[in-house]
Order: C-alpha cells, then sequence, then structure tokens
C-alpha cells in the first residue's frame, strides 16, 4: 500500500473507521455535540400569553351534575337537566331536534351523571320514560365545587343531588 492509501497516522486504509485513541476522541466529540443539543432541546418553552396577565384563556369546559334517584324508578329510562327557558341537556334520544347537541349521559343503577356546559345554582330535572314521554319533573338547588381551573376564570365543576320520584 502506498502512503497515500492508509489513514493519516495509523496505517489503515482510508475509510477505515479509526481505532484505538482516535475513535475515543470521535466518540467523545459525538457524544458532547449530542449533549449540547439536548440542553439546547429542553430549554422551557416561553409561558402561555396569558401567564401573569389578569387574561384568563379561551377554553370551554363542561361540568357534571350527579342526580341520583330513589323511589319508583323502574319506568326510567332518561334523565335530563332543563334551563328556564326550556333547553334540556342532553336532549332526549329521540328528540327530532336533538342533533349532535349534548353529551348521552351514564347511568350508574339509580345514579345519572349529567355532562353539563354550564353549572347553574338551580336545575329543573326531568325524568322521561323510553318513549321520551315526561314521568317527572323536579326543580333542586345545586352546591358546585371547583374540580378544575382557576376561580376568575372559570373551569369545570362538579355537583350533586337527590331525588325521589
Amino acid at each position: 500500500m502506498s502512503r497515500s492509501d492508509t489513514g493519516p497516522d495509523d496505517g489503515a486504509p482510508r475509510g477505515t473507521p479509526p481505532s484505538g485513541r482516535g475513535a475515543a476522541v470521535v466518540l467523545g466529540a459525538a457524544v458532547a455535540g449530542l449533549a449540547v443539543v439536548g440542553v439546547v432541546a429542553t430549554v422551557e418553552a416561553p409561558p402561555p400569553p396569558w401567564v401573569g396577565t389578569d387574561a384568563c384563556p379561551a377554553v370551554g369546559f363542561s361540568s357534571l351534575l350527579e342526580a341520583t334517584l330513589s323511589g319508583d324508578t323502574a319506568g326510567v329510562a332518561h334523565v335530563q337537566v332543563c334551563d328556564d327557558e326550556g333547553w334540556c341537556e342532553p336532549p332526549a334520544p329521540d328528540d327530532p331536534d336533538a342533533g349532535a347537541v349534548g353529551v348521552p349521559p351514564e347511568r350508574r343503577g339509580h345514579t345519572w351523571l349529567l355532562t353539563l356546559f354550564s353549572s347553574p345554582d338551580r336545575v329543573v330535572l326531568q325524568a322521561l320514560d323510553a318513549d321520551g314521554a315526561v314521568l317527572a319533573e323536579t326543580v333542586r338547588d345545586v352546591e358546585w365545587r371547583r374540580v378544575g381551573g382557576p376561580e376568575r376564570c372559570g373551569g369545570p365543576m362538579e355537583g350533586e343531588t337527590t331525588w325521589r320520584l
């Protein structure tokens, strides 16, 4: 082999990976480079624009109302919460105007978990049969407790109520 066919000092052919001390230097430089990249990549992003200001993020949230029914609940197929204007959440399953609005309630025995997009102090509860007919209706006061978000900005709430049919 001529001198031009070998590496700089080790006598190995050109293109052969370095070995020994040269390999350690190359490997050390690569590790150091990755460490610098890792440090740069983990630098914290700046805080959102509303942090440190009086502004609140424009985020929608839902609240959860737990309504426990007692008494004669055998015919109850659906429970909904209505406001003073007659708007009910969630709409009855067979309501032609319901569209995709509302989150279906979750039923756990005699307890209904209703997802609301408000947290009114007073609610109108309706118990419906399988055909959507109102079996009973009541007005209940609800004490809500915050489960997320700062008080000044709002956030998800949870409340409970009981109802004897």
